[in-house]
């Protein structure tokens, strides 16, 4: 092996197709696409990974990767970080031996969920609620596994807290687990799990468990399901739990365009998130997306939303307004 340098760059744009006195930003619960203007930048990302040999004797490599970012996407989840660190999306070590164990350390993407930061490289245009309501990044090692053939990985984390690099946490870093099999257009089984101080309340643990399948039928039909179940621990031992279920179909209906559809559910009873008293959510997005060529995508979205606030024991439902939004997407690698 030779030592390699590679770049990838990314840009992704959105605008709201109401008119600018008619926007309204997405709900508290979502940390996406948010954005007091009509037209904005969701994320722009430049990613460099070096990777060369450490032994000529032996199958060891070492290398590192580093991304820098901005946008809402930036704007929004890394808010609550050191200004120092708001604009890396990832900045990490690694030492690999014979492909197929791997350690790293430092600002590394999610082990948990299907949804990451890079639009272009989920089926729906925005992200879920159980993607923006779990980490997609974290601070911390991980020791990663990979078969031979490819078809089982699976990863431990030792990381500092529920998506935070720069504050201080109480007690011990959280552990968490990552095993995926797959079959290359066939089906992607996966398991994900965070145990750790709560994000919502540092005196709490946290205990959050992610499962999600992915299967294709044919060249065409696509789906996944996935659910996420976290159990907030109390000290004095009481427990109240979250759960996060969403279903996607995709329809490819050439090899350029394709159509998706989504129907997601956030319950929340006890109010963990402490999001304006929402507690009930679901969610409705239809998409349709336009390969312009391998590099850009073109995509429209619309979304709303059903939801049950409780305000002084008293429920009221009501449905959100539409949001529909034009995203363009572009990446070079």
């Amino acid at each position: 092996m030779k030592a390699q340098t590679q770049y990838e760059f990314y840009a992704e744009s959105y605008s709201s197709l109401t008119s600018k006195s008619g926007y309204e930003p997405f709900p508290s619960f979502l940390t996406s696409y948010q954005s007091k203007n009509v037209h904005d930048i969701n994320l722009m990302l430049l990613k460099i990974n070096h990777e060369q040999p450490l032994s000529k004797e032996l199958p060891v490599s070492w290398g590192f990767n580093t991304g820098l970012m901005f946008g809402t996407y930036a704007d929004q989840n890394l808010a609550a970080e050191n200004a120092r660190f708001q604009n890396f999306y990832e900045l990490n070590a690694y030492v690999k031996w014979n492909n197929q164990y791997k350690f790293e350390y430092g600002i590394l993407p999610s082990h948990i969920g299907f949804e990451g930061a890079i639009g272009k490289e989920s089926w729906a245009a925005t992200r879920s609620i159980l993607a923006d309501n779990s980490p997609y990044y974290e601070y911390g090692y991980r020791l990663s596994y990979t078969s031979k053939s490819g078809n089982l990985k699976a990863n431990l984390n030792a990381i500092k807290g529920w998506q935070n690099i720069s504050n201080p946490i109480p007690g011990r870093y959280a552990i968490g687990h990552q095993i995926t099999l797959s079959e290359k257009d066939e089906y992607t089984i996966n398991s994900s799990s965070y145990y750790g101080v709560s994000p919502t309340d540092p005196k709490n643990q946290r205990f959050f468990h992610n499962f999600y399948a992915q299967f294709y039928f044919g060249d065409r039909i696509a789906w996944i399901l996935g659910f996420d179940n976290g159990i907030e621990i109390h000290p004095n031992g009481h427990r109240d739990q979250y759960h996060t279920p969403v279903g996607i179909l995709k329809y490819s209906v050439t090899d350029d365009i394709s159509i998706t559809g989504r129907y997601e559910y956030f319950n929340d009873p006890h109010l963990i998130f402490n999001l304006a008293d929402l507690f009930n959510v679901h969610g409705y997005s239809m998409n349709a997306d336009f390969a312009i060529n391998k590099q850009i995508l073109l995509r429209l979205e619309n979304r709303w939303f059903i939801i049950t606030q409780n305000k002084n024991g008293v429920e009221t439902d009501y449905r959100s307004p539409f949001y529909p939004k034009l995203i363009l997407c572009a990446q070079i690698k």
